[in-house]
């Protein structure tokens, strides 16, 4: 809120106006694949989920890790729905010992290490008529689908790898 006096001629920008991007984020456990799960998705939410045209992409050790991401934009009810896939497994460059040899031995990242699921639906709103229970109603009806829950975005330490808009 830009505020202006005229007594003392001081300009003062009130910076709590300016809060962050407000979303609500679910956590789905499900061993289906990507895109297999956006298709469910489309089907029980009404929604289009497509893929995006680049990845999320972290770097770790100069190593680029890859998480798909599909997205949604409902413009009739200022709604963006973002499906990223939370978790993925890389080849390990160093093999440790003779029986590592034959075997593969993974490394496990996370976008948000704090949750161990499969897959995060983040929706943000302008409009904040979001209905979280009943997405995650729905979400749960999908036979695929482990279980679906809402995150508390607030407590999350790592909640910055979820602005890439």
């Amino acid at each position: 809120m830009y505020r202006f006096s005229l007594r003392n001629m001081q300009h003062r920008l009130d910076m709590d106006d300016f809060s962050e991007d407000t979303f609500e984020l679910i956590a789905v456990h499900c061993t289906e694949e990507d895109f297999r799960l956006a298709y469910l998705l489309n089907n029980y939410l009404k929604i289009k989920l497509v893929r995006a045209k680049t990845d999320l992409d972290f770097y770790k050790n100069q190593k680029q890790i890859n998480f798909p991401l599909f997205e949604y934009e409902d413009s009739k009810n200022y709604i963006s729905y973002n499906l990223l896939s939370n978790v993925q497994k890389i080849l390990s460059e160093g093999v440790t010992s003779a029986s590592d040899f034959y075997k593969n031995v993974y490394e496990t990242h996370y976008v948000i290490p704090e949750i161990k699921c499969d897959y995060l639906l983040k929706i943000a709103s302008d409009s904040g008529k979001i209905k979280v229970k009943e997405i995650v109603s729905k979400i749960n009806e999908i036979r695929q689908v482990i279980s679906a829950y809402n995150v508390a975005v607030e407590k999350l330490k790592s909640k910055n790898n979820l602005i890439f808009d």
